[in-house]
């Protein structure tokens, strides 16, 4: 792939590479790390801007009719339709283990055909959203930085013609060369958090100078490390069904909610955290710190959430797992009294609530686990007001186009009075 893209670029200069959600280019930044193969030049196309991400344009700029921003509702826009057995993600990964059960090639042939019509969709969407877009300036390209994509060649093909003439056997070889590149591969992702920060502030950097700048601080990224499980059920209480399906997308802020809890130890016993998320901007709208994990301190953080977001809305969902303080009656009749719907995911899988169990370990690796020791009650509740409300306004997310989610809701809101007006 990342060939083709070299090919394309050397043809057409001022060539852009689209895509349809962050991930694409996450899975690059991934799979270049660790094979060790096309670092240098997937960091060039990142510093020239190449990737552009059409699932931001069209969170950010649009208000559609469907139930979400997925390509395959976005195709309702442009006419495009789907005849094979795969038609979602989901389903390619359930057909590709199929087929390698049973060895059936049309299965396989059906998974590359439903890739192969994504590419083409994304394509038609581009020309739909050109057809569609305001008169203004065009976003142009970063300067070009092939000289600092052969800088970083040299040095790794210098790596590798020194244990070539060392006389070790190739496995040795390769092992000692991944070694020496570990380190560096392992802060790229902070050193891309450091290099987008600095552009979404008007400064052009290159990634190296965020890697020199951030050694020359003294700062690194944190690691997220495994956490006990909090959740313990209740199998006497009535449990709702699971109304959200790993599906945690939301076509606009208010319409689904998720909570967890998590804890912290300290020298005075645990200190337990909630957390409700709005999952559209992943904004956490309510929190909660207690000595105990009861009923009440899980209501109080909804309550928050209430009191943030006045606005009515019928069609609210609210998504917990199945620990017993989210099944209470006295919480699920305060939901009843709040005219929010319930949803509750199964039991001992942390997928059906992975996005609350992603909020909670963020918190872990970025509060918890760096600034411990913790004395007391009042240090962690102090702490997390903190962080609450620096990860409101500051923390950059990938899936919202690297900015924080008061951002991303503040644009989205921003499109809406655009669209009340034009009506």
């Amino acid at each position: 792939m990342l060939a083709f893209f070299r090919a394309r670029i050397t043809e057409y200069p001022d060539a852009r590479i689209y895509h349809y959600a962050p991930y694409a280019t996450t899975a690059l930044k991934c799979l270049t790390a660790k094979y060790g193969i096309g670092e240098a030049f997937l960091d060039r196309l990142l510093r020239e801007r190449r990737f552009d991400d059409l699932f931001a344009v069209v969170r950010g700029g649009l208000i559609g009719s469907e139930p979400n921003y997925s390509i395959k509702s976005m195709e309702a826009f442009y006419g495009r339709q789907r005849d094979g057995e795969v038609k979602t993600a989901g389903g390619s990964v359930v057909a590709y283990e199929r087929g390698r059960e049973t060895q059936d090639q049309q299965v396989l042939d059906e998974i590359e055909d439903y890739n192969r019509v994504d590419c083409i969709s994304i394509e038609e969407l581009r020309d739909w959203l050109v057809s569609i877009r305001p008169n203004g300036p065009w976003p142009i390209l970063a300067p070009d930085v092939g000289d600092k994509e052969v800088e970083e060649d040299v040095e790794s093909e210098a790596l590798r013609s020194a244990l070539a003439a060392s006389g070790l056997p190739e496995d040795w070889q390769k092992m000692l060369f991944n070694l020496s590149l570990f380190h560096k591969r392992e802060v790229k992702s902070a050193q891309w958090v450091v290099f987008d920060s600095a552009a979404k502030e008007g400064f052009d950097i290159a990634r190296c100078t965020g890697a020199r700048l951030m050694k020359d601080i003294g700062i690194e990224g944190v690691i997220r490390g495994k956490r006990p499980r909090t959740t313990i059920r209740d199998k006497a209480l009535p449990c709702p069904l699971d109304g959200v399906n790993r599906q945690f997308h939301a076509s606009a802020s208010n319409t689904l909610w998720v909570s967890d809890l998590t804890y912290v130890a300290t020298w005075q016993g645990f200190v337990y955290v909630a957390f409700v998320i709005d999952v559209f901007a992943r904004r956490i709208v309510g929190w909660r710190a207690s000595r105990t994990a009861n009923t009440g301190f899980v209501r109080d953080a909804l309550q928050q959430a209430m009191h943030q977001r006045r606005s009515a809305q019928d069609q609210r969902l609210h998504h917990p797992d199945r620990g017993s303080q989210f099944l209470s009656i006295k919480y699920t009749k305060r939901l009843a009294e709040l005219q929010i719907a319930s949803s509750a995911g199964s039991v001992g899988d942390s997928y059906d609530n992975a996005l609350a169990e992603t909020i909670n370990g963020v918190f872990k690796a970025e509060v918890i686990h760096r600034r411990g020791p913790w004395r007391s009650f009042e240090a962690v509740e102090y702490a997390t007001l903190e962080w609450v409300d620096w990860f409101k306004n500051c923390r950059l997310l990938e899936p919202l186009g690297t900015i924080p989610p008061a951002e991303a809701e503040a644009n989205f809101y921003a499109a809406l009075e655009r669209s009340d007006m034009a009506a």
